[in-house]
């Protein structure tokens, strides 16, 4: 192995975390024991692990390694510093696993008696596990605790004096973490790849109570796979949990982590909170399908808000539509993945349908999607959300388009034809014979009429162009009758209220999509909001999910220069894209978020891999960009390594794709040698695009070389000279007609002196007064240009032609008569008086122009306009005053 990567890791906030326990505090904090005695744990090659990491992450048929354990033999109470202070017998023992980064302990042997309390505490204490106690036993004698961070923790018992009874706490695994699920100082969060999309991002609306069921789970001490609630016909809240045979150790020493999630939809800076249960009963498991089916040895507690994934036990060859996978990947917090493809039924890692028919293939993820090693085992739900199965293995990752394979519950359901290798005991315990069951939610309130609006779709609420979306909303029936009627509401952009009147048949816990409207999204933030009313025409017995807002956002299509991007939120940021090249090599993590920043909280990381058949290109791709005069791209970065291992950076310009790889002209390419470790400033020329919008791409190519980091980037140039703001001619016109007012569409950003911000202003000048508008617009390269134009508005009678082309009238405050040419049509004009005689002569009026006809040197009278247009003339008489 080439490269060792030293990671130091520091946690400087408490960790939120809870695993079931109760009050209480160790005594020896009050006490202030200082004395305790210490195990030293044999010392652990961490990069031989690694190395074999390197081979075998590559597969996802097994748990993600993230520790080593090391097997002893130690009696806690027994081997332990004891002493008995404030009528408290207090046994301590530490223990030291040099560079861990967690440490983790399972017993063999564990009772409890009364009046007795077991805490686990790291050196600054900002994880303090406990108190257990005897509500903590279990009829197997096993618990395993959660992860600790640091590389000492201590273990403490405290036990009243009036005890006799000694506690049972043997200690016969100790699990050294050289790699695990706090581990954030190398990236924005986790080991996942960025394609990995956190659960609270939008794409996961409508998903909220799959996810919920969706947990991590601690195998074999040191490693995670992934794994779900899932519901049985009794409805019950049974906690069992469906995972991947290939997962399989020992479930009474399991560890259960449930809603280790982002809040947000972008990643967190350190570790969320989650909750954990300790312990497990093997039901029933089948190698063919690769199921595992275990229960909880204890009742979920209601504050851990979860829900029972229901299940669909088709034995169809293909599922269409949009089918989803919720996982943690890497022993990372809780992702979403989808295809819109569907599943067809193949062997396991086979292509042909419908195989041995024992595993669903999803043939690619959408939207850049997919699963990791650490994923095994989770659920993937068919498109009205029921688990169809649960990962076994594939290909995807970060970086390609390549296949996974799901377990077929359908398959599991008879399995090997005993209740130890199937799931049709467990999950239908009544024997109804169903062959969908719809999930079961522990906290929801009861009661007949509850109609609930649980989805607003499209799910997409970031665009980056005007576009009109026809909306639909979710409905769901929580209530225990059947829905006949009911009404939908629903307001976009704070307007008026619609309604729909839906009539049909909905049972209990079934899902309903009903049209809204249609409505397009121009730029700038937008809501609808859609809420439920008179279930069967009565009242809703919950209306705390009556109503759901939908809030979207549409971005410039064109970006304006100064262009910055600081990488400080979402990634990648709105309406960047990223792919890998042409030859469909990449890495697996692709561009991601680091908060390893130049300033601020974030950078833009690709990182280097070792690829096979070829040289991977990792692309990060700007929206479109208007480049000014003279523009210049300038932006900091740096790489990991001094030595040149042959990668290569590149900037590319297109002025026609954001996608496609031979639109792109390379302006500038370098290799690692001109730069170094800590992050310097990069400057590139873009001249050759001045004026134009383009796309720019950060293309690194290599084959396990280094990596790349990028920050603060500023796109800037100068004003275009030839550029200007013009409202043309001052109007006279008559009061009560409408004008249009257009500034041309070269400029980015409008402000009106009424404070309007369009392009055009329409009025309508009233009798009696005059107005001056003045428009202050920005243009994209943020210059600013001022003007100003006078609308004078004059009192007579109004002529207009038959079809609408102008208006005449007479102005005695000008002497003239102003001709109003609205058309796109060239008109003529001839002056004749009461005799015949012309006294003005073939004016000519141009399309879309006014010009006023000066009569101050004739007498009053009686006059007579000959207006020619289009071959016809019409005669109309005015009187000069």
């Amino acid at each position: 192995m080439k490269k060792t990567v030293f990671l130091i890791l520091f946690l400087t906030s408490l960790i939120s975390y809870s695993q079931i326990s109760y009050p209480g505090t160790p005594a020896s904090f009050e006490a202030k024991v200082n004395t305790t005695n210490i195990y030293t744990l044999p010392s652990i090659d961490v990069e031989a692990l690694k190395m074999e990491d390197a081979i075998v992450d590559k597969y996802k048929d097994r748990p993600w390694r993230f520790g080593q354990n090391v097997y002893v033999d130690i009696d806690i109470i027994d081997q332990a510093f004891d002493t008995i202070i404030n009528g408290k017998k207090i046994w301590l023992m530490t223990f030291k696993s040099d560079g861990a980064l967690t440490l983790n302990f399972t017993f063999d042997q564990f009772h409890l008696p009364a009046n007795t309390e077991l805490y686990l505490y790291n050196v600054d204490k900002s994880m303090v596990l406990g108190a257990f106690n005897y509500n903590n036993n279990s009829k197997d004698g096993v618990f395993a605790t959660t992860l600790i961070p640091g590389d000492e923790v201590t273990i403490e018992v405290n036990q009243d004096t009036a005890v006799n009874e000694l506690p049972t706490l043997h200690l016969y695994r100790i699990t050294h973490g050289y790699r695990n699920a706090y581990d954030y100082a190398m990236k924005s969060f986790g080991q996942s790849g960025s394609c990995n999309v956190n659960v609270a991002c939008p794409q996961a609306a409508g998903w909220e109570d799959q996810i919920r069921s969706v947990c991590m789970l601690v195998s074999g001490g040191n490693g995670f796979c992934s794994g779900a609630l899932i519901n049985n016909t009794n409805n019950d809240g049974t906690p069992y949990v469906l995972t991947a045979n290939h997962c399989y150790s020992d479930p009474s020493s399991w560890v259960f982590w449930f809603n280790w999630q982002s809040p947000t939809c972008s990643n967190p800076s350190s570790s969320p909170s989650y909750n954990s249960m300790s312990g497990a009963t093997l039901k029933a498991r089948y190698a063919n399908s690769d199921f595992c089916l275990v229960q909880i040895n204890n009742d979920i507690p209601a504050s851990y808000n979860v829900y029972f994934s229901g299940w669909n036990r088709t034995t169809d060859d293909n599922i269409s539509g949009k089918v989803v996978g919720i996982h943690h990947p890497s022993g990372d917090i809780k992702k979403i993945s989808w295809s819109n493809g569907g599943v067809s039924t193949t062997t396991y890692l086979n292509n042909s349908i419908p195989g041995d028919g024992t595993h669903w293939r999803i043939t690619s993820w959408s939207d850049g999607t997919t699963t990791e090693p650490g994923s095994s085992g989770s659920p993937l739900f068919d498109p009205t959300g029921h688990i169809i199965g649960q990962l076994h293995g594939g290909y995807a990752a970060c970086g390609n388009t390549s296949s996974d394979w799901y377990g077929k519950l359908g398959v599991s359901w008879n399995g090997g034809g005993s209740s130890s290798n199937r799931l049709k005991d467990w999950l239908d315990p009544t024997n109804s014979g169903i062959t969908v069951l719809e999930g079961y939610d522990l906290n929801m309130p009861v009661v007949d009429l509850d109609a609930s609006v649980i989805q607003i779709l499209p799910a997409t609420n970031e665009f980056c162009d005007s576009s009109t979306q026809n909306f639909q909303a979710v409905i769901k029936n929580r209530g225990n009758l059947t829905l006949t009627s009911l009404k939908l509401y629903w307001t976009f952009d704070g307007g008026s209220t619609n309604v729909s009147n839906w009539t049909g048949s909905l049972p209990t816990n079934q899902t309903i999509t009903i049209d809204l409207s249609s409505y397009l999204l121009e730029q700038g933030a937008h809501s609808l909001i859609v809420w439920c009313a008179d279930p069967n025409g009565s009242i809703d017995e919950n209306n705390s999910n009556d109503t759901l807002e939908w809030i979207g956002t549409v971005h410039p299509s064109l970006r304006p220069s100064p262009f910055v991007e600081l990488f400080n939120g979402t990634f990648p940021p709105a309406c960047w894209t990223t792919f890998i090249g042409s030859n469909g090599l990449g890495t697996s993590n692709n561009w991601q978020n680091t908060n390893d920043a130049y300033e601020g909280s974030g950078a833009a990381f690709v990182d280097f891999e070792n690829v096979f058949g070829g040289q991977a290109e990792d692309w990060l791709v700007t929206p479109k960009i208007h480049l000014c005069t003279n523009p210049v791209l300038t932006f900091y970065q740096k790489q990991d390594y001094s030595y040149d291992w042959g990668s290569t950076y590149s900037v590319r310009v297109s002025t026609t794709s954001q996608t496609s790889h031979t639109a792109f002209t390379t302006v500038s390419q370098w290799n690692e040698s001109s730069f170094g470790r800590t992050y310097t400033k990069k400057t590139i020329d873009l001249s050759e695009y001045a004026n134009q919008n383009v796309y720019i791409a950060f293309v690194m190519t290599q084959d396990d070389g280094d990596s790349w980091y990028i920050d603060s980037l500023l796109i800037k140039g100068n004003c275009d000279p030839s550029l200007t703001l013009d409202l043309g001619e001052n109007i006279d016109t008559i009061c009560g007609q409408e004008i249009t007012i257009d500034a041309g569409d070269e400029f980015a950003t409008y402000l009106w002196s009424d404070q309007s911000t369009g392009q055009t202003i329409t009025l309508t000048p009233q009798n009696g007064q005059n107005y001056t508008y003045s428009l202050t617009a920005t243009d994209y390269c943020g210059c600013t240009y001022i003007d100003q134009i006078d609308i004078t508005c004059h009192s007579g009678v109004s002529i207009n032609d038959y079809d609408n082309d102008y208006s005449l009238y007479w102005s005695n405050d000008y002497q003239a008569l102003i001709f109003n040419n609205k058309s796109n049509k060239q008109i003529s004009i001839s002056i004749y008086n009461s005799l015949g005689m012309c006294v003005i002569e073939n004016q000519i009026i141009n399309a879309n122009s006014t010009k006023n006809i000066y009569l101050n040197n004739i007498a009053d009278g009686v006059y007579y306009s000959h207006i020619a247009i289009n071959n016809k003339v019409k005669v109309l008489p005015f009187v000069k005053y």
